[in-house]
């Protein structure tokens, strides 16, 4: 039977235990405590007596010590790695690169702090993590990674990895509400005369229909008719069926750009490989090369300082600007809700028998790149 015994000149309990064939081995548990010494001598008896060969038994001792090590104690970035990995088909593609993104912020700082183990993660931890962060992230961003740090460690939590999640005391810091406004005629004139190719296609589209990039950046060929210039899809937002007309400058831009047979082929195919922040990143740096945003530093995920844009316009603004101008034409509030797809009850409501005839007259009135 295992037995463990102390040596005046070791701190640790050494254990001895009956080998198959009948002789006695002692060893050094590496242990102080008496219990968990005793335990593993006995473990490792029990492992001996089914007469392993060499590396089962290396294999089985490996394993073993996994009980033996506090769980605080676990190895940090094996398992939040393992964790991000882990989500691979429960998430969309984007959201996994941003767990993962995430992820590595997060073992980045904690190389640099020799924070290697569970149980030195505390909230001061967290909120230092989180301070260093948004040196170079809006509090927005940097609360999105805090978020999935969070997820991360509740998760944790559950598994007894860690005794409790030291993000559930750290507050979302408070974020600056956004200002985004249309685009002034001279700005718009000015971005119009600059973009090319799909970006300059998905704006028109954009602005004569005063839709939302997401939803436009996937659009199938088969969803455009244009030969009675119409659009049609569902909204991702709202899940509305969109149904609009296209304008003419819309459609003789649509036509410049190569058009196959296959009717579920993308209208901009590479727009449309793009993660949803890069499409709005992408644009964003189109705006900052005309002068429409300023850039700011950025960490990208390599580690090294980039540059971001910032600005109070971005794609979004495009939809600003079709309803802005719808009413500096005329246009009643109602139908132009209308046409932007609003997901009031109120104006669906009263709404919802307009036809695209009307929407086209009204759309028609708006006057973009010229003079009028």
């Amino acid at each position: 039977m295992a037995s463990i015994r102390k040596k005046r000149s070791s701190q640790f309990w050494h254990a001895c235990i009956t080998l198959p064939n009948g002789k006695q081995k002692q060893f050094s548990t590496g242990l102080t405590d008496k219990k968990e010494a005793l335990a593993v001598a006995s473990a490792a008896e029990r492992v001996c007596r089914k007469q392993v060969i060499p590396h089962q038994l290396r294999y089985a001792l490996s394993r073993l010590a996994d009980d033996f090590v506090p769980a605080d104690d676990a190895e940090v970035a094996s398992w939040l790695r393992s964790w991000a990995d882990g989500k691979r088909g429960e998430v969309a593609e984007s959201t996994l690169v941003a767990y993962r993104r995430a992820v590595d912020d997060f073992l980045e700082y904690a190389e640099k702090s020799n924070v290697s183990t569970f149980s030195q993660i505390d909230t001061q931890c967290v909120r230092d993590w989180r301070e260093s962060i948004v040196q170079h992230l809006s509090p927005s961003s940097a609360n999105k990674k805090f978020k999935i740090l969070r997820h991360a460690l509740g998760d944790a939590a559950k598994a007894k990895i860690i005794g409790s999640n030291p993000c559930a005391a750290v507050p979302r810091l408070k974020s600056k509400k956004s200002v985004r406004r249309e685009f002034r005629k001279i700005e718009l004139d000015l971005l119009l005369s600059v973009l090319t190719g799909e970006w300059r296609g998905i704006s028109l589209l954009s602005l004569y229909t005063s839709q939302r990039l997401n939803d436009l950046a996937i659009l199938r060929q088969s969803q455009l008719d244009l030969v009675q210039k119409t659009i049609t899809f569902h909204a991702a937002k709202t899940d509305r069926l969109v149904c609009l007309p296209l304008m003419d400058d819309v459609v003789d831009c649509l036509l410049e750009q190569e058009w196959g047979d296959d009717p579920d082929a993308c209208v901009f195919p590479a727009i449309a490989k793009l993660a949803a922040p890069s499409r709005s990143n992408a644009f964003r740096k189109i705006l900052a090369k005309v002068g429409l945003a300023k850039k700011i530093p950025n960490k990208s995920s390599g580690g090294e300082i980039k540059s971001r844009s910032t600005s109070e316009l971005s794609f979004h603004s495009l939809r600003h600007s079709t309803i802005t101008m719808l009413k500096a034409a005329g246009t009643s509030e109602g139908v132009a809700m209308a046409i932007a797809g609003h997901s009031s009850p109120q104006v669906s409501a009263a709404y919802t028998h307009i036809d695209i005839e009307t929407m086209r007259s009204e759309l028609e009135k708006i006057k973009v790149g010229s003079d009028g």
